[in-house]
């Protein structure tokens, strides 16, 4: 197939140390405690409590980006890790097959 790319499995996404659930105002501001946007062409980075206020997340899963901008950029190479993008992906491609393939409706 002309638009598959190697066999081999993309990389995991970098976990994070905290996740949005551990936003708050009252935390201390820990100056180590630092998040960095997943675009490789951006890495902006920002204390947790920043990142949790103007970065942008994945519509499916927990990668956070800097700005819609670099969500967007990003997309081409993200969506061959985000499990849930791929899912998408391939079920509107069965919908579509479905749809313009009438030997499906006779079965």
């Amino acid at each position: 197939d002309q638009g598959r790319r190697s066999a081999e499995p993309p990389p995991p996404p970098r976990p994070l140390e905290k996740g949005p659930e551990d936003c708050s105002p009252d935390l201390s501001a820990d100056e180590d405690d630092l998040m960095m946007c997943s675009n490789a062409k951006c890495r902006r980075t920002e204390t947790m409590f920043n990142a949790c206020l103007y970065f942008k997340s994945c519509h499916s899963c927990y990668t956070y980006y800097c700005s819609r901008h670099c969500r967007r950029e990003d997309w081409d190479t993200h969506k061959e890790s985000c499990i849930y993008g791929r899912i998408g992906s391939t079920c509107r491609h069965v919908l579509q097959f479905c749809r313009e393939n009438g030997e499906v409706h006779k079965a």
